[in-house]
């Protein structure tokens, strides 16, 4: 991965979403329509991990797959190619939750 926009595809139980990353130096925001995310992330040997904090941004947008919560962590990891990871989500503050992100190059930031 390089630093950049990416798109964002999160995949849960209750369907899918859209939305925006952008990786840079270690460090990771994003946001979607109901959540905002940042944290920090590291790749070693094409492995990304990351922890990430998440606002719930609007009590009234449908929180697609997202706990909850309106403050919590998240855990982050996958293989990563170039401009390209298949990534899965767990929040400690929510047991049994469990999401895929595909996350793909969009633009230099």
């Amino acid at each position: 991965m390089r630093n950049g926009i990416y798109r964002i595809w999160l995949k849960g139980a209750q369907g899918a979403t859209a939305g925006a990353v952008v990786l840079k130096d270690g460090d990771v925001l994003a946001c979607h329509r109901s959540h905002a995310f940042v944290g920090r992330y590291a790749i070693q040997f094409e492995r990304l991990t990351a922890d990430v904090r998440c606002k719930r941004l609007n009590n009234r947008a449908k929180t697609v797959n997202m706990p909850d919560l309106d403050d919590f962590q998240i855990h982050v990891e996958g293989q990563t190619g170039d401009e390209f990871a298949v990534l899965t989500c767990t929040a400690p503050e929510s047991p049994g939750f469990r999401m895929e992100f595909e996350i793909t190059w969009y633009s230099n930031a």
